[in-house]
């Protein structure tokens, strides 16, 4: 392989990886604030927490989204700033090149906002999956409390048909 081909092939693996990290960033977004909106909604119609465990749960929930969407939107930052350093990079080879009439070779810098950007967007997975978790969790609860009501007022109707029928005999 040569240079060339190294860096069109580097060049293509960097676009690619570019597209995929703002497609995660999308979707991180979407479905953290989508998860907030559902959960909210899901309290409205399904089932409020009527103990400390589901409170807590729902709670837990609320925070983990809140923190990814707030973890992505510092990711978003920190790509920027990464960007601005490596365009600054960039325009001081160019400069030196100008200003020496030869080409300059130097191995790109790797900023601290790159390292950043990846913790936050890790952290902004780890959390989702905690706030999923919890959410998912909190469903379970309430739709077996729910269920379990349904079964009390179904056997307290049988008995009140029964009580009619045994009266009417």
């Amino acid at each position: 392989m040569t240079h060339d081909e190294y860096l069109k092939r580097r060049d293509e693996l960097l676009k690619i990886r570019t597209v995929s990290l703002d497609a995660f960033d999308k979707a991180i977004l979407t479905l953290a604030t989508g998860s907030l909106a559902l959960s909210i909604t899901f309290l409205d119609k399904i089932g409020k927490p009527y103990n400390v465990l589901t409170s807590a749960l729902i709670f837990v929930s609320w925070v983990a989204f809140f923190l990814v969407i707030v973890a992505n939107l510092i990711s978003y930052l920190f790509a920027k700033a990464n960007m601005d350093n490596k365009i600054g990079e960039l325009n001081s080879i160019y400069q030196e090149e100008i200003d020496t009439g030869q080409e300059v070779k130097k191995v790109e810098k790797t900023f601290w906002q790159r390292t950043a950007t990846d913790i936050c967007n890790i952290c902004a997975f780890v959390i989702f999956v905690v706030g999923v978790a919890a959410f998912t969790y909190y469903i379970i609860e309430i739709q077996i409390k729910n269920f379990a009501e349904l079964n009390m007022v179904q056997n307290e109707e049988e008995k009140q048909m029964a009580i009619k029928k045994t009266a009417g005999l």
